[in-house]
């Protein structure tokens, strides 16, 4: 595209049915809506995203996207990288096939939404994400339990929120590991409320 430096928004793209996205020249885009949220919607030709110089980027749209993570061909991926993407608020996965996602290592994350394929959740520095913010595929994170574990956190083996605005408060079995760190400010707010069992 000519003059992608420039653009901050390319438009609904999902209606395209993209099968690989390389955002690499577009450092000004602000918001990138590649998959779409609707019921009914999936793309399963996207397997490859690089959109790692986006550092103004602040909305993400993957939603429904089969295809991202499979891996069955060469240059496919499994791991979104989006640690460059220093300004995003809202990032939206469910539906696809991801297991992991590398975010910035601080931010201002307001919405994560990701698939239950993930097999480890890392957060760390973002004060404006609590776990009624991060939602796997339908459920926010704080409302799940032991029943709802095999649905939504089955695959889970390593779970990493460090430096949100809220703790775990939901009762969490079966991780392999669990790291926890709060900030000073948010362990005011910490209730004995969780029993987390690492085996």
């Amino acid at each position: 595209i000519y003059g992608a430096s420039k653009l901050s928004s390319l438009g609904d793209l999902s209606n395209l049915y993209t099968r690989k996205l390389t955002a690499a020249n577009a450092s000004r885009l602000t918001e990138l809506k590649v998959g779409n949220r609707s019921s009914g919607y999936f793309n399963p030709n996207l397997t490859a995203v690089s959109i790692d110089n986006c550092s103004l980027l602040e909305k993400l749209i993957l939603s429904n996207c089969t295809g991202l993570g499979t891996g069955t061909q060469e240059g496919d991926i499994k791991v979104l990288n989006l640690k460059n993407c220093f300004n995003l608020k809202e990032v939206y996965l469910e539906g696809t096939q991801l297991t992991g996602c590398t975010l910035p290592e601080a931010g201002y994350l307001e919405t994560y939404v990701i698939p239950n394929t993930f097999t480890e959740l890392k957060v760390t520095n973002q004060p404006n994400l609590d776990l009624g913010s991060i939602q796997i595929q339908d459920k926010k994170l704080k409302d799940i339990t032991n029943t709802d574990f095999e649905q939504y956190l089955s695959s889970i083996q390593t779970l990493n929120i460090q430096s949100i605005g809220e703790t775990i408060t939901s009762t969490l079995t079966s991780l392999e590991r669990l790291v926890i760190s709060l900030r000073k400010a948010a362990l005011a707010s910490i209730e004995a409320a969780a029993i987390l069992t690492c085996t």
